[in-house]
């Protein structure tokens, strides 16, 4: 006899919950799959974005789905906000993608913005099959 667990399992076409410390964990390592799952943080951000959506769930490269994007972009998207922005006290998500701060320099005239420029101009769907492509 099959436990729900079991079952669950072999349904590849539901996500289970990712938790911030598994994030975390994957985040701490630099390889591939972190990289990876970076570039699904900001594709998720980018698409919210687009789509006029609340900023809460994301589908990981893992295949998860993690709660708080904006949460997830800003701890581990490797993007600095403008110095405006941190002079406002407002994190890189709001900065970036909120209020779409795609042109100006980061606060310490880094320009770690250069891949969203790239995400927006991207289609919605394209930007689902690039996150397609990462699972």
């Amino acid at each position: 006899r099959r436990t729900n667990r079991q079952n669950s399992s072999n349904n590849n076409n539901q996500s289970h919950a990712g938790s911030v410390g598994a994030l975390r964990r994957i985040m701490k390592v630099d390889n591939k799959f972190s990289q990876n799952m970076r570039q699904s943080i900001l594709i998720a951000a980018v698409l919210c974005r687009k789509r006029n959506e609340p900023y809460t769930q994301f589908l990981g490269s893992d295949g998860s789905s993690y709660s708080d994007v904006r949460s997830a972009f800003g701890k581990h998207g490797g993007i600095n906000q403008c110095a405006l922005c941190k002079q406002r006290v407002q994190g890189p998500f709001y900065c970036r993608i909120v209020h779409e701060h795609l042109d100006v320099p980061d606060y310490d005239g880094g320009n770690s913005f250069e891949c969203l420029r790239a995400l927006f101009r991207c289609s919605v769907d394209d930007l689902v099959e690039r996150q397609h492509e990462l699972l």
